[in-house]
């Protein structure tokens, strides 16, 4: 399988191979995008152009012949929102109600958009709540164009911080009734997600607008449990607090590894507060070194260990 990682700036790729019923990494990649892959950008023709060519060009690089891919995208290209209904409706009035509910919401756009919902598990007697989820289009379009042109078809398309918190959980013994968050350091926009009793909790994408405050640009659903976290991250920022508190856990990465404010948090020594090298355990026969072997460099592809890890089976680690 190809897995492929697009960031504004970067396409990072892998290849996952089963010889036998022996799993390997082939190989792990980056290559440098002309036009930035940011949704200002989609309707771009230069866009389009550039990702074919890349895509391509990881077709040319590929150790072994291969056309099935498995995609992550950043958080931003995604609208998510949280969407409580009356619990005991049928199925029939659920997804009137959802569709209504998104088209109240995205108003113009809704039908330029994919939209799909997925339940939550959160327990209450009186609601039970939905996760919508909707993308562009003319995005789906970009990308089975950009594929095609490589020959690749794709089977998984997912969003960055899903798939880098789907590592984590196979990566680490992330206990069941934890709450911990990914969080994403891509400034100057930064995005993320939390996982409470292993269930997606919420998305958050904030900034840190000077050198002692944040806002928060938007969030997945009310609740303030996401604030709270970006609340506490500032504290320690500011030097107001050099403990983490509201969390049990809090991984970070980077697609920046050259980022000032990044490796300035590598310096951090907080018990809860991780970085992680995804492939300490499972190394690549062939992997990208250009920005150096450390820690804060290989942390770049995690997103690309939680698609390799949709097919290496548990029982295989």
């Amino acid at each position: 399988m190809i897995c492929i990682s697009l960031s504004a700036d970067y396409v990072r790729f892998s290849q996952l191979a089963k010889i036998a019923a022996e799993y390997s990494i082939e190989t792990v990649q980056k290559k440098v995008l002309t036009s930035p892959f940011i949704p200002e950008n989609l309707t771009n023709p230069q866009l389009a152009a550039d990702l074919k060519n890349i895509f391509q060009q990881i077709r040319a690089d590929l150790p072994l012949p291969d056309r099935y891919a498995a995609l992550t995208l950043p958080a931003e290209w995604f609208d998510l929102n949280h969407q409580a209904l009356e619990t005991g409706l049928d199925r029939g009035d659920i997804n009137t109600a959802l569709d209504w509910g998104a088209t109240k919401r995205l108003g113009e756009t809704a039908n330029e958009k994919f939209i799909q919902y997925y339940l939550l598990n959160k327990k209450s007697p009186v609601n039970q709540e939905y996760l919508t989820v909707s993308y562009f289009k003319q995005l789906g379009k970009l990308l089975l164009n950009a594929s095609q042109a490589a020959g690749f078809e794709v089977q998984i398309m997912d969003i960055n911080l899903f798939s880098a918190a789907y590592a984590l959980e196979r990566l680490e013994a992330v206990g069941k009734k934890e709450k911990w968050a990914v969080w994403l350091v891509d400034e100057p926009r930064h995005s993320l997600i939390v996982i409470d009793n292993g269930e997606y909790c919420q998305l958050v994408h904030f900034e840190f607008r000077d050198a002692e405050n944040y806002s928060i640009i938007s969030a997945s659903s009310p609740d303030e449990v996401g604030e709270k976290i970006v609340a506490a991250i500032n504290n320690i920022r500011t030097f107001a607090s050099d403990s983490l508190s509201g969390i049990d856990r809090l991984y970070y990465y980077s697609h920046n590894v050259d980022s000032e404010f990044f490796n300035m948090l590598l310096t951090h020594d907080i018990d809860n507060m991780k970085i992680i090298d995804p492939f300490e355990k499972f190394k690549p026969k062939d992997l990208y070194q250009a920005d150096g072997d450390g820690i804060g460099a290989m942390c770049q592809f995690i997103d690309l260990m939680g698609l390799m890890y949709r097919k290496i089976p548990e029982s295989m680690e």
